[in-house]
């Protein structure tokens, strides 16, 4: 996750105001909980 942390403050540093995450995962319920904790955490 502090890699991902790293890259999103990288984006926002530059100047980003809209980053839009794409998010590959093994089935469905993988991808909802990964999308669900990231929202977590940026919120």
């Amino acid at each position: 996750m502090d890699q991902v942390a790293e890259g999103f403050q990288r984006y926002i540093d530059a100047g980003a105001t809209e980053l839009r995450i794409g998010i590959s995962a093994p089935d469905e319920a993988t991808r909802q909980r990964s999308r669900e904790a990231i929202a977590e955490w940026i919120s």
